[in-house]
């Protein structure tokens, strides 16, 4: 049992409902819930490739390396640098994948 399960046993406020966490067709959880899970048992395959499911973890992926070679908070203090400075990171980080991957390529 978990602190939140003995919190309302405790004399504590009971946060959020068991049905917030399990929002279902049956259960009368959100419409678009119930219409997402419909679609997706009708065509799985299709669903995935419609929604992109599983592009994520490559973004991530490639964020997470952005966050370990530049480190992950920004260094510059003005507003107009803070908004180029991601972007300017991304570009620089494309250029040594780019240059990294062409000692690879015939």
């Amino acid at each position: 049992m978990t602190s939140l399960d003995s919190a309302p046993d405790s004399g504590g406020p009971e946060l959020f409902s068991a049905s917030y966490f399990t929002a279902s067709a049956a259960n009368g959880g959100h419409w678009e819930y119930a219409r997402l899970v419909k679609e997706y048992r009708r065509n799985p395959d299709g669903w995935k490739e419609k929604y992109k499911y599983g592009k994520r973890s490559l973004v991530e992926s490639v964020f997470g390396a952005v966050k370990v070679k530049f480190g992950g908070t920004l260094k510059s203090r003005r507003d107009n640098r803070r908004e180029v400075e991601p972007p300017l990171k991304v570009v620089i980080y494309n250029a040594a994948r780019a240059n990294y991957l062409s000692w690879f390529i015939p």
